[in-house]
């Protein structure tokens, strides 16, 4: 009776993998790339009644790695694409791979070149994306590429008069942490950081190089106590403009503005708890021409323009899938509109800091050219922030005065 009721036990906990793998594969068959898979998955759980937490979690996990190993994925059947995505994406032997392909447990611990070419003497790691070609020079490509197949770390920078409190919080919760500078902490994901601190009052959530695009900033801000005037034409969310106000030696005099109603909304709740009361903001589109700017103008423009987010897509792997490289020229005119549009706005030996979150030269290195050569600024700083080593995003950054 125990070998019969053993038996069964096994026979239905092999059978829920192969039901996680035909789910897994449904999944992706309906996914068009149109929302971000984050949230595409979610709606398919919420309309999908059946799948407990667990249910949702292991299948979640088993989907993740398919967009990670981009378009070699499409050299398989979406059935054998999940299972090879594990292995190669896994370091250790899983309830998943033990189940449905056994065979390839004995060579988890190989790297990831070595996976490749036990799965294809052809495969090369370049294959998980066309864009090669279209990288910026500095960029470490092999080193860019390995960290698709890695989940990245969250990290989160602890705020001025917070950090002993922060710190005695983490230790508290007994959470893994590693310190890469004063303030920023690396963390594995999926920490639910809202019940250790609070966020944007001790703490900010914000990658590893976004909050280093400052850096090289503070040796040209100019050195008297006079309030400097600041604009964060994109500011989005407000991250960088409470890196600003956290870091900058001088009081600064703050305007916001973005395209969007509903994210200013955000950043001034942001602020709010921040504790960032007196700023002023706009909504405007500052891609348009015939857009009404404030008249006054400013030290510093901070100008954190939209792009392909290329350097963050190992957060968002389904990138490699369905990004199509004849959008870089698309992002490339607007960042080219946006900076045109602002630069009127400067004063004269005012600062420009130019940001992107991409990696494609046509975004970084072309758009500092055509500052220099067609708008005449004048290059102080420039410097692509890579963070594949620190399982981190990649940023670009460049300082320029007129």
């Amino acid at each position: 009776m125990r070998l019969v009721q053993s038996s069964l036990f096994y026979y239905l906990f092999m059978g829920r993998y192969y039901s996680y793998l035909k789910t897994a594969v449904t999944i992706i068959e309906k996914y068009n790339g149109v929302l971000p898979f984050a949230i595409f998955i979610k709606q398919f759980f919420a309309a999908e009644k059946k799948y407990g937490s667990k249910d949702r979690k292991q299948i979640s996990n088993i989907c993740y790695p398919y967009f990670r190993i981009g378009n070699i994925a499409k050299k398989y059947s979406n059935t054998d694409a999940i299972i090879n995505a594990n292995f190669l994406c896994e370091t250790k032997a899983t309830d998943f791979l033990q189940i449905v392909a056994p065979d390839l447990i004995k060579d988890i611990h190989l790297s990831i070149q070595e996976k490749l070419l036990l799965l294809n003497p052809n495969f090369r790691i370049d294959d998980i994306t066309i864009c090669t070609p279209l990288f910026s020079k500095p960029l470490d490509v092999q080193a860019y590429l390995q960290a698709y197949f890695i989940q990245p770390s969250t990290f989160f920078r602890i705020r001025p008069l917070h950090y002993n409190t922060v710190i005695a919080n983490i230790q508290k919760a007994a959470i893994q942490y590693q310190q890469l500078t004063t303030n920023c902490i690396q963390l594995q994901a999926n920490n639910n950081l809202a019940d250790i601190c609070i966020i944007d009052k001790e703490i900010v959530i914000q990658d590893y190089n976004s909050q280093k695009v400052f850096d090289a900033l503070i040796a040209f801000l100019p050195a008297a106590s006079n309030e400097i005037k600041v604009w964060d034409c994109c500011a989005a969310s407000g991250g960088k403009s409470i890196l600003l106000h956290d870091v900058i030696p001088n009081k600064i005099q703050l305007t916001v503005s973005d395209i969007r109603t509903s994210i200013l909304a955000n950043l001034k709740k942001r602020f709010a708890v921040a504790g960032i009361k007196n700023f002023n903001s706009f909504v405007a589109d500052i891609s348009n021409q015939l857009i009404i700017l404030p008249t006054e103008k400013y030290d510093l423009i901070i100008c954190d323009v939209p792009c392909s987010g290329s350097g963050t897509w190992s957060r968002t792997s389904e990138q490699l899938t369905f990004f199509k490289p004849t959008q870089i020229e698309h992002y490339s005119q607007l960042q080219k509109k946006i900076m045109s549009n602002v630069l009127p706005y400067l004063k004269a030996k005012g600062l420009l800091v130019y940001i992107t979150c991409s990696v494609f030269e046509k975004e970084n290195e072309a758009q500092m050219n055509y500052l220099v050569n067609e708008k005449q600024l004048t290059l102080l700083h420039s410097q692509l922030l890579q963070g594949a080593n620190n399982k981190a995003d990649s940023m670009y950054v460049a300082i320029f005065t007129t």
